[in-house]
């Protein structure tokens, strides 16, 4: 069977990238050049999303990417990581993004895309998952991701902070997705609140549908009708958080799509995420419920004030509020 032709049950769509990792670099050792490995690898949020996922669901990755040198790496790593899986690699972007990437830091620029518009075959691979991630892009690339949002409302939106810049075309854009996930900076960036409570009320109050905040100590969300909070699971030994957040959305949405609630899907997808800030390897479905129920949570005190959900406020005042708040944003930047 032809793999294009195959109904997945999750596709995760965005930009590829070229991570390039090196060992950590001790400033105070006074040496300013030392032997050592490089290690190249495809990444990026729906890479990161798509290995998650793919460890218990079927998943197919379409990754933008542009006809350069380093998009040409990224389609041999890839092709060759990603055999057993639907790949599909298009030539999208003014130019492939490189992260540099030692210990837990990172050095990356996000590329915006030359396209506005994304073959139908494309379109169709996305409408026919039963759950959609689209990746973090830029504000350039709105129409784009309202285009492929428009092909699934079963869909999980992470945002970039390029993206937050514009609050109010984020606004539109989470409207439109299934559950929008987010971690605490991104929030306050976002709506000015530092509190998840508060954050996520005044996104309901736009009509955005579904929330989760995440941060080192807790998960807040608010998922069809229900108010959801948890403390995080304490790693016990942080090697790396970068690219957490992916695994923990690849997770979710896997769990979903496998029949988990809410409730249960978070706490599966925090349990992976940690093993992955660890670097504890894959593990399967049994022994990650295992986990999720044993390992020990961080303290968390749940928030005591729960907002009453008011009813979406009508589409005129939701375009004013979200062009006050772009307008609000770029002053202070």
């Amino acid at each position: 069977m032809n793999r294009m032709n195959k109904k997945h049950k999750i596709t995760s769509f965005g930009s590829g990238v070229l991570d390039i990792h090196s060992a950590p670099f001790d400033s105070n050792s006074g040496a300013d050049k030392r032997d050592g490995d490089l290690e190249f690898k495809v990444g990026g949020a729906p890479v990161n999303g798509a290995r998650a996922a793919g460890l218990y669901v079927t998943v197919a990755l379409i990754l933008l990417i542009a006809d350069d040198f380093l998009g040409k790496i990224i389609k041999e790593l890839a092709f060759d990581e990603f055999k057993e899986q639907t790949l599909l690699l298009h030539p999208a972007m003014e130019a492939t993004r490189a992260s540099v990437i030692s210990g837990n830091s990172i050095i990356t620029k996000r590329a915006s895309t030359i396209i506005q518009d994304l073959p139908v075959h494309i379109r169709e691979i996305c409408a026919n998952s039963e759950m959609l991630i689209v990746g973090p892009m830029t504000q350039k690339d709105y129409e784009l991701t309202k285009q492929i949002l428009k092909t699934n409302s079963n869909s999980i939106l992470q945002l970039s902070k390029q993206q937050l810049e514009n609050a109010g075309m984020c606004i539109q854009l989470a409207q439109m997705a299934g559950v929008t996930v987010i971690n605490d900076n991104e929030a306050t960036y976002w709506t000015g609140f530092s509190d998840p409570v508060k954050a996520i009320q005044w996104l309901r109050d736009r009509s955005v549908k579904n929330v989760i905040i995440t941060s080192k100590d807790s998960v807040n969300g608010y998922c069809d009708g229900n108010w959801i909070f948890q403390p995080t699971i304490q790693a016990k030994n942080v090697k790396s958080t970068i690219g957490a957040g992916d695994v923990f959305v690849g997770t979710l949405a896997a769990m979903r799509v496998n029949g988990k609630s809410w409730r249960k899907a978070i706490t599966l997808a925090m349990t992976a995420a940690t093993r992955h800030i660890e670097k504890s390897g894959v593990t399967d479905l049994s022994r990650l419920d295992q986990e999720s129920l044993t390992r020990k949570r961080v303290p968390f005190q749940p928030p005591k004030s729960k907002f009453k959900v008011t009813a979406p406020i009508n589409k005129l005042t939701v375009a004013a509020s979200s062009l006050i708040a772009g307008l609000a944003f770029g002053i202070l930047m």
